[in-house]
């Protein structure tokens, strides 16, 4: 009888010990459970003082809703900072992203952790955590002392886009200003040589194309438009003293010249491009295209090719025959803006967004990792945009080598002994190594850039939209 009564009692026992068994498991089942992954920063080898972004996707694996918990981040398992989510559903992601400035250099594990607080009840505790390695490096110098700061002129009218970047021609500087003078500097000092006033410059004087050089003499555009009528000019000067050796007048401001076989080509503000005899500036054709242009407009010339960009109502790019002036192909950026065509081997790259067959027009490869911006070409694309990315891209087949985050730049950089130079839109010239895209260094004025830096045997010099001619000893 007592060995009945406790089988019984042991039988009734085991079934409590099941029905538990059986309820966990099922109230475990209808759980939240929460999962954090594609953890990415803003970039994979920052400076110290470089204020990352840190973003992370949360999902809800579970069978409940999730009421009530906190992300945070943690640098090294130290706290840095957190975020409350009111819910999550079963099923459903959120985004979240932590803006985080690094102030030390070294190595740093960044780890993102759910319910950090212990706030919830989930399926599975263990899959609440996810990291990302930095590895960060020193800060750039960051230069201010200039070797000389020279004033161009006065009156200047600053510009979102374009102006007249510095060319050193038989070791002097030659440059225009967003007004109406045109200088020869010295290379060392800054002091003027000679300077040309460009009379009748219009109602907003500039000098936005860069210079361009022909035998003994220099030539550039200039501006002459007003509100009561339309004009613009080329010029051409001796290198040595600035005297004026022929100057032709155009019906709109001048944007953009270049120089092929002896010949000027000049583009106007109404999409029309001169081309005129570099000695004797004598006019020899003229093209047109339907589109205006604005500061940022440019052109090229290839293999008896003209490349034009027009950029009002529309952007497109012009493949104009130099002997017929017919248009062989057209190319539209639809919302995409372009700046200089860089065209190499039969290919032309638009601003490394993209590349085209240069005697077709038709697209090759395209990068959409690239809002608008401008590039330089050395083997790879090298190029800044609009909002604050640099890139290295593969110019065979457009796919991205390497970026880094900067600052918004509208200008194109420059290439000079592996190291390339940035101007930005907050004061600032970055200089970066060609291979691996770490910041050497960074210098600093006081106005924003929008031409095209130079560096020259040890110096760094660039315009900014303050007026002066900055210039730096190289680091």
């Amino acid at each position: 009888m007592m060995r009945r009564k406790m089988l019984i009692n042991f039988l009734a026992l085991l079934v409590v010990i099941i029905g538990c068994a059986i309820f966990i498991g099922w109230w475990s089942l209808y759980k939240p459970d929460l999962l954090v992954s594609d953890v990415t920063s803003t970039e994979a080898n920052p400076s110290v003082n470089n204020t990352e972004v840190i973003k992370a996707e949360i999902q809800n694996a579970g069978k409940a809703t999730a009421k009530g918990f906190d992300v945070c981040l943690l640098d090294n398992g130290a706290p840095i900072t957190s975020k409350a989510i009111d819910k999550l559903d079963k099923g459903k992601t959120v985004n979240v992203d932590f803006t985080y400035t690094l102030l030390s250099s070294g190595h740093h594990t960044l780890e993102i952790q759910i319910d950090c607080k212990n706030h919830i009840r989930e399926a599975n505790e263990e899959n609440n955590k996810a990291k990302i390695e930095l590895d960060v490096k020193e800060a750039p110098p960051q230069i201010t002392a200039t070797v000389f700061k020279r004033q161009l002129g006065n009156n200047w009218h600053p510009t979102n886009y374009g102006g007249s970047s510095p060319v050193i021609h038989n070791g002097k500087i030659y440059v225009g200003g967003k007004n109406e003078y045109f200088f020869c500097l010295n290379k060392e000092t800054g002091e003027e040589i000679w300077k040309y006033k460009v009379e009748n410059a219009g109602m907003h004087p500039g000098i936005y194309s860069t210079p361009v050089f022909y035998k003994n003499n220099v030539y550039f555009g200039s501006t002459g438009s007003s509100f009561t009528e339309s004009g613009g000019y080329v010029f051409s000067l001796n290198t040595e003293n600035g005297k004026l050796v022929w100057k032709y007048e155009t019906g709109s401001d001048i944007f953009s010249i270049t120089l092929d076989n002896g010949e000027i080509y000049a583009l106007d503000s109404n999409g029309v491009i001169y081309r005129i005899d570099a000695l004797t500036g004598k006019l020899i054709k003229t093209y047109k295209m339907p589109e205006r242009t604005n500061f940022a407009s440019s052109i090229v010339i290839y293999k008896g090719k003209i490349y034009a960009i027009g950029d009002i109502p529309k952007t497109r790019l012009y493949c104009i025959d130099t002997e017929t002036g017919s248009i062989l192909w057209t190319f539209d950026g639809e919302k995409y803006k372009f700046s200089i065509p860089v065209i190499y081997h039969d290919k032309v790259y638009l601003d490394g967004r993209y590349c085209l067959d240069a005697n077709k027009g038709f697209v090759i490869w395209e990068n959409k990792e690239v809002s608008r911006g401008s590039q330089a070409f050395d083997k790879d694309l090298f190029v800044a945009t609009v909002d604050g990315k640099f890139l290295c891209i593969n110019a065979a087949n457009g796919q991205t080598i390497w970026k880094q985050t900067i600052e918004p730049s509208v200008t194109s950089p420059f290439i000079s002994n592996k190291k390339i130079y940035i101007g930005t839109t907050v004061n600032k010239v970055y200089c970066i190594d060609e291979h691996s895209g770490d910041t050497i260094a960074i210098y600093k004025t006081n106005g924003v850039i929008t031409t095209r830096p130079l560096a020259y045997n040890g110096k760094v010099y660039v315009v900014a939209d303050d007026g002066y001619l900055y210039c730096f000893e190289e680091k």
